[in-house]
């Protein structure tokens, strides 16, 4: 498909190289580095969620016949030749922005001093509210429709609502490989496991409609054989530096039907058994769908973690810190069960 990022950031390649070989400022008065100040805005960006994308200077000549109509720039010195395609740009009714520090060399820029400030001024076309982390976003143009792609980039789970433009929307089912059609005028709430990646569509042809009717609560957890009051990290339930398997187990009723169970967050990896059948889950989105007839029926979770919790309980034994989430081990969210119904 084609891009449809109306804002870019430029990415000034000549300043990155001269300081790369001219570190010293940098380290004397801790001041950020040009590709400091283009990944803090990157970073903004993708979060809040804008689409964008970077524009090199060669990029500047038709930026604004691309689509393209706010142009970033990060307070980096900007040559001559480069100055005038900006122009260009902002000639042809391209906004441009400055922020961080004044652009000397482009005295029309509008300077915004903190990433906050330049961010309400953007065009906002996917609103998100609720427990989100960093999720970012961006968007294709394909054939009759508009695809659009969320990955959740932390080891976090999250519960968010999202806002899309009018139109027929639609997900992807990477399990099924079907386009299937939500049956709703409200807002899309979903939830994002630790690093998954969805994938929302306007338009195009659907391949099934479902709607959620009920959405019931996985309680009444028992842990190893014996009942707790509710799911917490194993740190918390007294298996301080255990590594290894544990099992949960609880029953539900159901009145019959597609079900859609899903366990929340993981840590690390889980197996289920639904009434004695097998279901691997090794890996985030940690839910799975199923038809279920009524009755009452049992799951059972086995939650395998990491080596990292055995090793922090090593005395004088070097941690690397990016084994510091895996030490969140266990059942941590909060399961529950939809029922689906297909049109």
């Amino acid at each position: 498909g084609t891009a449809r990022a109306e804002v870019a950031v430029f990415m000034p390649t000549d300043d990155i190289a001269y300081e790369r070989m001219n570190l010293n400022p940098h380290s004397l008065n801790n001041s950020p580095s040009p590709w400091d100040r283009v990944e803090m805005l990157a970073q903004s960006l993708c979060h809040e969620p804008i689409d964008f994308d970077y524009a090199w200077a060669y990029a500047l000549d038709d930026l604004y016949e691309r689509g393209f109509r706010h142009l970033i720039l990060t307070g980096s010195p900007i040559a001559e030749s480069v100055a005038l395609k900006i122009k260009e740009f902002y000639k042809k009714g391209g906004r441009v922005w400055s922020v961080f520090k004044p652009c000397e060399q482009i005295d029309f820029a509008q300077f915004r001093y903190n990433l906050c400030e330049l961010i309400k001024e953007l065009p906002h076309e996917i609103k998100m509210y609720g427990n989100k982390p960093e999720i970012s976003v961006t968007s294709r143009e394909i054939n009759d429709s508009i695809l659009y792609a969320f990955l959740n980039e932390t080891v976090r789970s999250a519960e968010t609502e999202i806002v899309f433009p009018e139109g027929n929307i639609s997900y992807y089912d990477f399990e099924r490989k079907l386009w299937i059609g939500v049956c709703t005028t409200d807002n899309i709430k979903t939830g994002f496991a630790p690093c998954e990646l969805k994938l929302f569509r306007i338009g195009g042809r659907c391949d099934l409609y479902e709607r959620v009717t009920d959405v019931k609560t996985l309680d009444d957890w028992k842990f190893n054989g014996k009942p707790i009051e509710k799911l917490a990290p194993w740190t918390e339930i007294g298996l301080v530096g255990f590594s290894g398997c544990a099992e949960y187990e609880t029953e539900f009723d159901w009145s019959g039907g597609t079900a859609r169970i899903i366990l929340g967050e993981i840590g690390f990896s889980a197996k289920v058994y639904l009434n004695g059948i097998e279901y691997k889950l090794p890996f985030a989105p940690w839910a799975f769908c199923t038809e279920l007839p009524e009755g009452r029926h049992k799951i059972k979770v086995e939650v395998l973690n990491s080596g990292a919790s055995e090793d922090y309980m090593i005395p004088d034994k070097w941690h690397r810190p990016y084994e510091q989430p895996y030490l969140r081990c266990g059942m941590l969210g909060e399961p529950k069960i939809e029922k689906i119904e297909r049109i």
